[in-house]
C-alpha cells in the first residue's frame, strides 16, 4: 500500500513538472545603448553599453536570466571599461501589441583598462521598458534604466551612476 501511494505521488509530481517545463520558453536578447552619467561631478561619465541576456520565460508575465555586457567609458583617461555580470528579472504586462515591463539587474561590475583598480564592485540597474512584437518570435524593445556601479577604492567607494537608454532585440523559442 505504501509503495503504491509513493508511486502515485511520484507520478503526480512528474506530470506536474513535465507540464511546467513545457511552458518554459528560452528568451535571448541583445541590448545596445548609451548611459548618461549622473551624480557627483568627479564621477559623472557617459558610456556606450552593449549587453546580452539569456534565460527562460516562466510564463507570459515573468522572465529570469543571466547577463553580461561591456560598458565603455570614453572620457576616462585613454581606456576604461566595465564588464557587468548579473542576474536579470523582468515582469511583463500584456496590453495588446505593446508590452510594457519592469526590469531589475543585480550583479558585479569588473573594471578593465588603464584606470582600473582590479576590484569588482556592485552593479544594480532597475528600469522600465516597452516592447513590440515584429514577428511571432521577435520583439524590439526600448528600456530606460538607472545604472549604479560602485567600486571599492582604498577605504571608500566610487559610485558611477547613470541613466541608460537601451534598444533591445529579443528572440523567443
Amino acid at each position: 500500500m505504501k509503495k503504491k501511494l509513493l508511486v502515485l505521488v511520484l507520478l503526480t509530481l512528474a506530470i506536474s513538472f513535465s507540464s511546467f517545463a513545457q511552458k518554459l520558453k528560452y528568451q535571448g536578447e541583445l541590448n545596445v545603448g548609451h548611459s548618461f552619467g549622473v551624480g557627483t561631478l568627479e564621477n559623472v561619465f557617459d558610456r556606450f553599453t552593449i549587453e546580452t541576456v539569456h534565460g527562460v520565460r516562466l510564463n507570459d508575465y515573468f522572465f529570469v536570466g543571466i547577463g553580461a555586457g561591456w560598458h565603455h567609458y570614453s572620457d576616462v583617461l585613454d581606456y576604461f571599461s566595465v564588464i557587468p555580470v548579473y542576474a536579470n528579472a523582468k515582469g511583463y504586462f500584456k496590453l495588446g501589441k505593446i508590452n510594457p515591463y519592469v526590469s531589475f539587474d543585480i550583479g558585479i561590475g569588473i573594471p578593465v583598462g588603464e584606470d582600473d583598480n582590479g576590484k569588482a564592485g556592485l552593479y544594480i540597474s532597475p528600469g522600465i521598458g516597452a516592447g513590440i512584437h515584429v514577428t511571432r518570435w521577435n520583439t524590439l524593445s526600448l528600456l530606460v534604466a538607472y545604472q549604479s556601479q560602485k567600486f571599492p577604492v582604498y577605504s571608500s567607494a566610487i559610485s558611477m551612476d547613470a541613466i541608460a537608454v537601451k534598444l533591445a532585440f529579443l528572440r523567443f523559442n
